[in-house]
Formats: structure tokens, C-alpha cells, sequence
């Protein structure tokens, strides 16, 4: 591509970045047992963890996995990352399907010292949703109640455990249940305030798909939803 040469420009510029944002001064004192400082002492320091989290996106079938695969897969996923977020273990018919599933990945990352991040409590389209679902949707009473159960059991045995939570996944072209509601702002709103009673102490996101190379509408779109929690008093982090 245009710029990978070693001299491009922008390399120079990025380095300089590095140095200035980045980077921060530390001094060494090394003494002796009776606390009088040593001249010309050789340091060496190693880094143990990142604080800056590299992540990416983890699957129990490659992690369970016995064969060559899955075994490079597990090497190169220690080699380069220490975040994850589960591709699907924790969505809603996916934990309800098999918990124990869920619960082993998770036991796997943490013996590995990962840090996760919670995905998703609520996608609001029918394919995403427990099959039960759909039928409830004239019941308000029946339906709030079976995601309010689902927050609490999900994000509360998870509670504690986890650096954030996706409340809320891919709204723009999702709103199954939304859409029966004249106040989708109040309902949206409702489930962060219910995921921050599951978890007080994860941060709360919405996570949305295709925001960069698209027409502006989404990004409108989106930034609506947005600015509707938010006057509803959503705890958006």
C-alpha cells in the first residue's frame, strides 16, 4: 500500500506522537541494604502486564478444540491479545441454551489472565431472541418481566466479573420490541437501568454495526437512539 515504506512520511509523524502522548518519564533509584544510592547500577525492567487492553472476538468451539487448529489458535490468542468479548456464549438464547457452555469459556479466559467484556444482553431482533419472545410481545407485563430475569440472571452471575457490558446490540436495524413501544427512548433507557442494578460497577455500552462506510443516515440514526437515552437518564458509559 501507499505509505508502508520504512521512510514515509507519516511514520516520522507517528513517532513523534509516541514520544509526546504516549510515553512518560520515570526515574530509577537503586540503593544499597543501608539505603545509600549505587553508582553505575545495571537495570533491567520487564513489562508484566499491559494496561492498554488488545483485544479481539473468541469462540468455544476453537478454544475446546483438539486439533492443530484450534491449538494455534489458543497460542496466537495469548501471544497478542489480553481482552476478549465472546462471540456468542453470552447472547440471550445462547446462555439459555447451554450455561455451562458460557461458564467454562469464561473459566478459561480468566485462568489465562484475560479481561472480558460482557456481549450482549439485549439484540432486538427476532432471530437473536429466545423463540419465546415474539409471542410475548403483546404482553408487556410477561415480556418486561422476562428481560428484567434475564438481565439480572445473566449480568448479575456475571456480576463484578466483567470491565463492560454491550447493553444493547446493533439498534439501528433491530427493534422487534422497540417497536411495539410509543416511548422507545423510556424502554432503552429501562434496560441500562436494569443492567446497571445487575452490575454496578461495569460500564454500560451500545454497540452498533457498519458506522464508518455508510450513508449518513445510519450514523443519524443512531446518534437519535443515542440522544433518547440519554434524555431518559440512561447510565450509558
Amino acid at each position: 500500500y501507499e505509505g508502508m515504506e520504512e521512510d514515509a512520511a507519516w511514520r516520522a509523524e507517528a513517532n513523534q506522537r509516541i514520544e509526546q502522548i504516549r510515553k512518560g518519564d520515570m526515574q530509577v533509584e537503586v540503593k544499597d541494604a543501608d539505603g545509600h544510592p549505587i553508582q553505575g547500577a545495571d537495570v533491567h525492567v520487564k513489562m508484566t502486564k499491559h494496561d492498554f487492553k488488545f483485544g479481539t472476538a473468541v469462540n468455544s468451539t476453537m478454544i475446546n478444540g483438539t486439533d492443530a487448529n484450534a491449538e494455534t489458535y489458543r497460542t496466537k490468542l495469548k501471544e497478542n491479545f489480553n481482552s476478549v468479548v465472546m462471540e456468542n456464549e453470552m447472547k440471550w438464547q445462547w446462555w439459555e441454551q447451554d450455561r455451562s457452555r458460557t461458564v467454562n469459556l469464561y473459566n478459561w479466559l480468566g485462568a489465562n489472565h484475560f479481561d472480558i467484556r460482557g456481549h450482549a444482553l439485549i439484540w432486538d431482533g427476532s432471530p437473536r431472541m429466545p423463540a419465546d419472545i415474539p409471542s410475548l410481545l403483546s404482553n408487556k407485563t410477561t415480556l418486561e418481566k422476562r428481560i428484567q430475569d434475564h438481565f439480572h440472571e445473566l449480568a448479575g452471575f456475571f456480576r463484578g466479573r466483567l470491565y463492560n457490558w454491550d447493553v444493547l446490540n446493533e439498534p439501528v436495524l433491530n427493534s422487534m420490541i422497540r417497536s411495539t413501544y410509543t416511548d422507545q427512548g423510556s424502554l432503552m433507557a429501562n434496560w441500562f437501568k436494569m443492567a446497571k442494578e445487575a452490575d454496578p460497577a461495569a460500564k454500560l455500552y451500545v454497540n452498533e454495526t457498519q458506522i464508518l462506510g455508510v450513508d449518513a443516515p445510519v450514523i443519524q440514526n443512531f446518534s437519535n437512539i443515542l440522544q433518547s437515552m440519554k434524555d431518559n437518564g440512561a447510565p450509558i458509559d
